[in-house]
């Protein structure tokens, strides 16, 4: 391992600035979250195509440095999960939010 990564979970090796992406990311969303509903979406939008991107290109430089499979997905499935998330929160319809029709009509 380089200087300053470790283990986590025994599963992933994680560098100082993942860490420090991690932590900014729960900051934004902290705060994103105490000041409106639309905030808190701008951050699930933002971070979420991050995470998703994060985990397409680290997939892809799986395959093309011929890494096992199960481990090339396994690496990269949490990205993958949180990332769909996030931008389902972000995407999602809700049903006590007037949608765009209510706002073009009035």
């Amino acid at each position: 391992m380089e200087p300053g990564e470790h283990m986590l979970m025994g599963l992933y090796r994680i560098s100082l600035l993942d860490d420090v992406t991690h932590g900014l990311s729960a900051i934004l969303f902290l705060v994103a979250a105490l000041h409106s509903a639309r905030a808190s979406r701008l951050a699930l939008t933002a971070f979420g195509w991050y995470y998703a991107y994060d985990a397409i290109i680290y997939l892809v430089t799986g395959v093309l440095q011929s890494k096992p499979l199960g481990e090339n997905i396994g690496l990269n499935l949490p990205h993958v999960v949180i990332s769909g998330i996030m931008l389902w929160l972000a995407y999602r319809r809700r049903a006590n939010v007037p949608g765009v029709e209510a706002a073009v009509a009035a």
